[in-house]
């Protein structure tokens, strides 16, 4: 089976699968531009065989926020991701996790600032993909991984080099296993 077909049976949106063609993993994984993408596959296909863990997965997640987004002193926030890298070390259970994203959602609230956008949207997103990862919904936890790289990265002066930076970023971090069937 192509990897086209394996990302269109996994729910891939269907400009990624009409930008991996007829590439391999690797050779999409090796030239991808998207960062949103790539994470939202390392996420979907966490912790099976040769892909990173959902916690290497969120790690990455929380320091591409910090970098791109740059998270604001905003307690809150800053909080909320403590509390996932705390999840990935098995230190914050699901009450942790869940009282973190009702934080960083009254943080969105409270915080009209427009310029302020990316880091809360981030951090809300990275949060609600271990409530998924927790759940067990593989599904929601990529969809939810892949917004909160948008959201890091669609604040930068330049939206699509950030994008591209997030991709060299998640390349050097995570692994990638064999083809999705195999």
């Amino acid at each position: 089976m192509k990897f086209s077909d394996e990302l269109k049976a996994i729910g891939a949106c269907e400009s990624a699968i009409e930008w991996v063609g007829h590439c391999t993993l690797a050779e999409a994984w090796a030239d991808c531009p998207r960062g949103d993408w790539m994470i939202w596959l390392a996420m979907r296909m966490a912790g099976k065989p040769g892909w990173a863990s959902p916690q290497d997965v969120v790690e990455v997640l929380c320091d591409i926020a910090e970098q791109m987004a740059h998270i604001p002193s905003e307690k809150r926030l800053f909080a909320a991701l403590k509390t996932v890298l705390r999840w990935c070390i098995g230190d914050a259970d699901i009450l942790d996790v869940r009282e973190a994203y009702t934080a960083a959602s009254n943080s969105i609230a409270s915080n009209k600032s427009a310029s302020a956008i990316g880091a809360p949207v981030a951090t809300i997103n990275i949060v609600a993909s271990v409530i998924s990862v927790i759940y067990g919904d593989a599904d929601a936890a990529a969809h939810s991984a892949a917004d909160a790289v948008s959201a890091a990265t669609a604040t930068a002066d330049d939206a699509d080099a950030a994008a591209a930076a997030a991709a060299v970023f998640i390349r050097r971090r995570l692994t990638i296993g064999a083809m999705i069937n195999d």
